[in-house]
Parts: C-alpha cells; sequence; structure tokens
C-alpha cells in the first residue's frame, strides 16, 4: 500500500485531547503528514482554531467532527468530514456540550457519594463546558483515587459503577442529516469496536452514511480487512486515524499518522464532500 498522506482522526483541547490545536498541527507536520483531520467530540472549534498561530507550510486541517449516537442501547460513534457548521449545528453541538457539562457535575456528585472528593474548578480548567469521561478520569489520577485511568474507568466510570451517568444521545438519522446538512461526509468510527457492527451498517447507510473507518488502532489486520470488504460491499469511501489523544501515543497506542489514508483515499473523500 502506498504510504499514509493523512490521519483523519485527531483530538484536541476542545474536546478530550491533551494538545492545543496549534500542538496538534506541529506535530503532525513533524509526522510528515499533508493532512489531518481535527474530529473534536462535540465541537468544530478546535478544527478551525488548528490554524491559528501555525506556518501556512504545515499541514492541511480539515474541519471534523465526531458525535455520539445511540444505537438500540448501544453507544456507536459517527465522524463528519469537510464540515461548514450550519446554524443548526452551532446549536445543537453547544446544546451537547451544555449536557456534557452537566454530566460531568453529575459524576463527580455520585463519586463524593462514595469517598472521591474531586474539584469541579479543575475539572472544569481541563475542559471548558466540553466535559468526557476521560477527563473525570485524569481527574481521579491526580488526585491519587487511582493508579490510571483504564483503571479509574473500570473501578467508577463505567455502566454500574459509582460514578457512571448516562447521556442522551442522537439517533441516528438525526446525526447522519445534521453532519450532512453542514456539508459534511459522514463516516462510521471504528466500527469494529461496536459488538455487531456488521448489523448496523444496512441501516445507517439508508438513512446517508458515506463512508467507514477500515483503518484504526482498534482494528488488528484481519478486522480492518473484514471492514474494508464491508465498505466495498456498500460502495462506501474507506478512512482511517489515529484516534490520538495523548501527549505520547495515545488512547490506543499509535502516533499521529500510524493510521490514516492514501492519497487517493483523501482525494475521493474530498469529491465526496465536494458533491
Amino acid at each position: 500500500m502506498e504510504r499514509l498522506a493523512a490521519d483523519l482522526h485527531l483530538h484536541t483541547t476542545f474536546s478530550d485531547g491533551v494538545h492545543s490545536p496549534a500542538d496538534l498541527r506541529r506535530l503532525a507536520g513533524e509526522a510528515g503528514l499533508a493532512a489531518i483531520a481535527v474530529t473534536d467530540h462535540d465541537t468544530t472549534e478546535g478544527a478551525f482554531a488548528c490554524g491559528e498561530g501555525v506556518a501556512e507550510a504545515g499541514p492541511e486541517v480539515i474541519p471534523g467532527v465526531e458525535l455520539s449516537v445511540d444505537w438500540e442501547g448501544r453507544e456507536i460513534h459517527l465522524l463528519g468530514y469537510f464540515i461548514s457548521p450550519t446554524p443548526h449545528m452551532v446549536e445543537e453541538l453547544a446544546r451537547l456540550r451544555g449536557e456534557r457539562r452537566e454530566r460531568g457535575r453529575a459524576m463527580l456528585r455520585r463519586l463524593r457519594e462514595v469517598g472521591v472528593d474531586l474539584s469541579l474548578e479543575r475539572l472544569e480548567s481541563l475542559t471548558g463546558e466540553n466535559v468526557g469521561r476521560p477527563h473525570v478520569a485524569r481527574l481521579i489520577v491526580e488526585a491519587g483515587y487511582a493508579p490510571t485511568t483504564a483503571e479509574a474507568f473500570a473501578r467508577f466510570l463505567v455502566p454500574g459503577k459509582p460514578g457512571y451517568v448516562s447521556r442522551r444521545l442522537l439517533t441516528p438519522p438525526a446525526a447522519l442529516d445534521l453532519l450532512r446538512q453542514s456539508g459534511g461526509v459522514p463516516v462510521f468510527a471504528h466500527p469494529g469496536l461496536v459488538p455487531g457492527w456488521a448489523k448496523i451498517v444496512p441501516r445507517l447507510v439508508e438513512n446517508g452514511l458515506l463512508g467507514m473507518e477500515v483503518r484504526h488502532p482498534g482494528h488488528p489486520a484481519p478486522l480492518a480487512e473484514e471492514v474494508a470488504a464491508v465498505a466495498a460491499h456498500f460502495g462506501l469511501l474507506v478512512t482511517g486515524g489515529s484516534d490520538f489523544h495523548g501527549a505520547d501515543r495515545g488512547e490506543y497506542g499509535a502516533g499521529i499518522g500510524e493510521a490514516g489514508v492514501t492519497g487517493e483515499e483523501l482525494l475521493r473523500l474530498r469529491e465526496a464532500a465536494r458533491r
């Protein structure tokens, strides 16, 4: 396969990443990438901030977003690429972030009931209003209640544990419509991590899905091949990205540019956005 030209799944401090937009773009340039997509949760602000204060010679920044969707009681994620936010999208993303903020406060209240006392001010200093469970997990580790974020999740932040708080998610049709009405190309994120993912794809295609994230650090080679075959069957675009959040290699053990797309695949994605 030809060299990967773009990493299409990256997070910044505008959601649950630890790098600022400018630092992320600098790191991507050092990795030799021609383009990146910033796909923060429930916001496009990091993507549009990514070029500020950075030399124009840096990698192209594709504005993206990652949305959480309820599929029959399971959470799946959709990515959108080449987003031009409409007023409706701006309003909807602000609502989602507001609900994230309230959820974060509720998690801290529940944790306090079991003796895990965390600072709301510290939590909001990490992320502002776009609070996610990874932020709470980092706070748990920082305060000494767990040795790692993985342990913090396992002990406190997954369903059935004392700090878990559910949240209202978008329906698949609503999320796909939101992405397409904003000029975005909607893609099923890391499908191989979702139990029964292959049965979900046809319904998503019926509602406007255009691509599948084939290359992802959570997809070992045989699974990636299976996802690619399903994508080909439905005539879907192939995308990929490292899902990089962290200072070193990120949540899935991959560095920037270790998963992504070729120049030809990026061109197909760009053409789909133009259409």
